[in-house]
């Protein structure tokens, strides 16, 4: 699906247009946290529990920890500050694809999946975000010009005024600290539904009940405990 995606946007955009864009990185992300969590899964299920090279198991959850804030990140950032003019369905369905699809893979992906996710962990998306912010600086100090013939590539962020800029690159910092906040806050929902729906039915019976065919002792009932535990 990520692939899906992914590849109709490197076909109809220019790679020297393509690679400004923060959606595309994130799709690549996406990708990336996709295949790796596609592999986890098959190592799992083929080798059986705990087979899978603790290198291959770091590289997934660093990546999903970068994909799932990330992507929520763009998708919000898209739709509340960026303006976009799209001319037909095909620039409408493209547009959903890129902006919202990419959210909605990788929650589904957290809560299919039984992995952690940690509070502290934060700092994988935001060296994201950092990243991608000092490209936009490199790209401004090098002249570059998007595919809209601009010195910036989001109005956001020109750094012909590093003032405003700047305040808007520490805001969406927080904003993806943020994030993380929330995909841990689906984490936690996740955990305790998946623990509420898997614990079994517990019933405590006092061993009178017990017929002495299964219980021999059963009918003198001094010998054993008081009690026995039935699981359903």
């Amino acid at each position: 699906m990520c692939l899906s995606i992914l590849v109709p946007t490197l076909i109809v955009i220019r790679f020297d247009h393509w690679i400004l864009f923060v959606t595309h990185w994130g799709l690549v992300l996406n990708t990336i946290a996709s295949a790796l969590a596609c592999a986890v899964s098959l190592m799992e299920f083929h080798k059986g529990p705990n087979s899978n090279p603790k290198t291959l198991v770091k590289l997934y959850w660093a990546s999903f920890n970068t994909a799932a804030s990330s992507a929520l990140f763009i998708t919000i950032f898209r739709y509340l500050f960026v303006t976009l003019k799209l001319i037909n369905v095909i620039s409408y369905v493209g547009d959903v694809m890129a902006h919202v699809m990419n959210s909605v893979l990788m929650v589904c992906l957290l809560v299919s999946s039984r992995h952690p996710t940690r509070l502290l962990h934060f700092y994988f998306s935001l060296i994201f975000g950092m990243v991608y912010a000092l490209f936009t600086i490199i790209y401004y100090l090098t002249g570059g010009l998007s595919p809209f013939n601009t010195t910036h590539i989001y109005p956001n962020l020109d750094w012909a005024r590093p003032g405003e800029t700047t305040i808007w690159t520490v805001f969406s910092m927080c904003s993806i600290i943020a994030f993380h906040i929330v995909v841990v806050g689906i984490t936690l929902g996740r955990d305790a539904l998946t623990k509420k729906c898997r614990n079994p039915t517990v019933i405590s019976v006092p061993n009178s009940n017990i017929s002495s065919e299964s219980n021999p002792a059963g009918a003198k009932g001094k010998s054993l405990a008081r009690w026995t535990v039935l699981r359903f």
